[in-house]
């Protein structure tokens, strides 16, 4: 019995190809979570009555994802650290009205904490593309 590869296999001949295509999939995949980032904001506005129009701007920033330059990558991380502090912002005056209230804050809490936690790590894929970039 030969096992399970073939001879003619490349993962038997050279296994670093496995190894160094599922990191290539991970890098791809934690891309979405800035895309994630783009639609719930763009839903924040959506819930804030900013209108159509303004909650279109999150939306067409996910198209900045597939530009590949260093002033995009930035743009990105700005966007995302601004997100987040929103995020903050939103989840502190949540808590501060529903303490007021005498309402249980809790549920609400750590969603918006959660959403706010995904787009502060909304910044990692970004800051390895720097570092690729860098290195080259």
């Amino acid at each position: 019995m030969k096992g399970i590869f073939l001879e003619n296999d490349v993962f038997s001949k050279n296994p670093s190809v496995f190894f160094s295509e599922k990191q290539n999939i991970m890098k791809k995949a934690l891309f979405i979570l800035p895309i994630l980032s783009h639609i719930v904001f763009g839903a924040h506005l959506l819930f804030h009555h900013f209108g159509y129009a303004v909650a279109a701007i999150p939306l067409l920033l996910i198209g900045l994802l597939f530009v590949k330059s260093r002033s995009a990558y930035y743009l990105q991380i700005g966007i995302m650290t601004m997100y987040a502090l929103e995020w903050i912002r939103t989840d502190y005056a949540f808590v501060a009205r529903r303490v007021a209230e005498g309402i249980s804050y809790h549920p609400g809490f750590e969603i918006i904490g959660a959403v706010a936690l995904v787009a502060i790590l909304s910044i990692i894929p970004f800051k390895m593309k720097l570092a690729e970039l860098q290195r080259r």
